[in-house]
């Protein structure tokens, strides 16, 4: 997951670090899934892995507008869940006057993404070099305040049993490696890719991390299903409870009744689900033992007997518009758009509930009357 502001996204270059950092690990043989809920400066080559979390402008925590530290928990629910989080933040919080903060903010950001994704590597680094020289204002500000407390914060996180890795970006690149000393050039992006590589690949193989595997999260995938995953591929025939129902248990209440095979990532099974109230804060259970795939040649596989909790969020209790308009009414209209509207709010964490979505069905095409 390449999280982050302008620099992540790769201002001034399609694909920023991502696409040499891309091209090096599948030529290395590792199978490459870029996470995030954006998908734009992509670049040709990377093909189908045009996601990112890079945004531009976009400072640690900023209250009601553009944070990482806001939106963290929203994007983290929309995708799948990353092994490795590439985390370059911070540049333009030098424009705070309480920048010296900072390193505050981004301690509490990586808390949050550690306490929701907690088998999840966070890369945290050290900021670029900006401005003409070093007598520039907002570098002075970075290498005073930010700079020289990023791995302390870190080891801080480690000594927690926080999976949080220090990378020293900034001894990577020069101000000759900047366009415009802030954003860098294309041979720039290359040197920030040739930092990440061994970064990734000292914390993961071509089958997960070298560490045993556990129960990364929960998420709701319909009122009566739930998607579990796993924080690396899984040897089902060593981890017959994955597939168990008695395995797992929910609370305050609910039962499951069935469970999928290994998705074809071998990470992932779907619960088939019953009694689980609505709108309510809800937890899932696992008991059981699970083996990886890391081969002997890697120090595998790796095992473990786990008793993990996660918790989820369920769906609100809806009212549908076609409950509560008389059927005459509907004669002669052809429904495009059905709104799950909530009784309880969280649109800062909620996608759209749409029960029906027809609109691809009508594109491009005349409307002769339109009604909400």
């Amino acid at each position: 997951m390449p999280l982050g502001d302008s620099i992540t996204y790769g201002s001034s270059t399609p694909g920023g670090y991502r696409l040499p950092l891309y091209v090096t690990l599948t030529n290395q043989g590792f199978n490459v899934d870029l996470v995030g809920t954006a998908t734009d400066n992509a670049a040709a080559e990377l093909g189908s892995e045009v996601n990112h979390e890079g945004h531009g402008g976009w400072r640690i925590s900023t209250t009601g507008s553009n944070g990482l530290h806001e939106y963290i928990l929203s994007w983290l629910a929309q995708i799948d869940d990353p092994d490795v989080v590439l985390l370059h933040i911070g540049t333009n919080d030098t424009n705070d006057p309480d920048f010296e903060h900072a390193i505050d903010e981004l301690d509490a950001l990586i808390l949050r993404i550690s306490e929701a994704r907690p088998y999840a590597h966070i890369v945290a680094t050290t900021l670029l070099k900006r401005g003409v020289d070093d007598a520039d204002s907002k570098y002075v500000a970075i290498a005073t305040h930010f700079n020289p407390f990023v791995q302390s914060r870190v080891l801080a996180h480690q000594a927690q049993g926080r999976r949080v890795h220090f990378l020293d970006m900034h001894a990577y690149l020069e101000r000759t490696d900047m366009y415009d000393n802030l954003h860098p050039t294309a041979a720039g992006y290359a040197k920030m890719a040739a930092a990440w590589y061994p970064a990734v690949t000292n914390i993961v193989g071509h089958y997960g991390d070298r560490l045993p595997p556990g129960f990364s999260s929960v998420k709701v995938a319909s009122s009566t299903s739930l998607t579990v995953t796993f924080s690396k591929p899984l040897d089902l025939v060593a981890s017959p409870a994955v597939t168990n129902p008695a395995s797992y248990t929910l609370a305050p209440a609910g039962t499951v009744t069935a469970v999928s095979t290994l998705s074809a990532d071998l990470r992932r099974v779907t619960l088939t689900v019953t009694g689980v109230p609505q709108n309510a804060q809800c937890s899932l259970t696992f008991n059981g033992a699970v083996t990886d795939l890391v081969p002997a040649a890697e120090n595998g596989p790796y095992s473990a007997t786990l008793s993990e909790t996660r918790a989820f969020l369920t769906p609100p209790v809806s009212a549908y518009a076609a409950d509560n308009v008389p059927a005459n009414l509907l004669e002669g209209w052809e429904p495009l758009y059905t709104l799950n509207i909530p009784t309880g709010a969280r649109y800062g964490r909620d996608l759209v509930g749409y029960s029906l979505n027809a609109s691809a069905a009508y594109a491009h095409l005349p409307l002769s009357r339109v009604a909400y």
